[in-house]
């Protein structure tokens, strides 16, 4: 007999550690549970050996150091997109009625309240994203590749994360950064 295990990577005291635990069998959304520093295996019940060796292991918290850059436009904005979409199907036709002339019902807007949520999150981590990075020029690169992610959201049909991003490169904390933008070409920044 199998079952499935996952092992995480963690660093603590300049150390990495590997925890290692059974699943339990009946899981789902293995995808969505799944973090940057696991991995996941199939093990034998018989057998009692280490899945993931410690030398291993400094590996796999190199891989799990993803940044914006890594990630492919197109790959980003069709994971938003599914995000999104997933949010706005779940959504009763009752909630915008509700919400729109403020109606009150038992049941509320909750759907709706979660796909704002999402907007929000998605125009905040923008902003952050921007504003964490010291250096001028990342900056810049980190706002060409925002509004590349928002013209693939575009063309994907995604206005909700469209618009989003382009909320978050509005934003006065990143409207203020004068010499970043100045590095942006007016081609890419007509999108905004």
């Amino acid at each position: 007999e199998w079952s499935l295990c996952e092992c995480v990577c963690s660093v603590a005291e300049k150390r990495v550690f590997i925890k290692q635990r059974r699943l339990p069998d009946d899981l789902q959304n293995l995808a969505e549970r799944i973090g940057l520093a696991s991995r996941l295996y199939l093990k034998s019940n018989s057998r009692s050996e280490t899945l993931l060796p410690d030398e291993l292991a400094p590996d796999v918290m190199k891989e799990a150091k993803i940044n914006l850059y890594a990630l492919n436009a197109q790959f980003v904005a069709i994971q938003l997109t599914l995000q999104d979409f997933e949010i706005f199907s779940s959504i009763e036709a009752t909630e915008y009625v509700d919400n729109l002339f403020k109606l009150e019902s038992r049941y509320r807007w909750p759907k709706l309240q979660i796909f704002e949520e999402q907007f929000n999150k998605e125009m905040w981590w923008v902003v952050t994203e921007i504003c964490l990075e010291r250096a001028v020029s990342k900056r810049a690169k980190t706002i060409k590749k925002f509004i590349k992610i928002a013209r693939h959201c575009r063309d994907l049909r995604n206005f909700n994360s469209m618009f989003a991003i382009i909320s978050g490169l509005e934003k006065p904390a990143v409207r203020r950064l004068t010499h970043t933008w100045e590095r942006i070409p007016g081609s890419v920044r007509a999108f905004t």
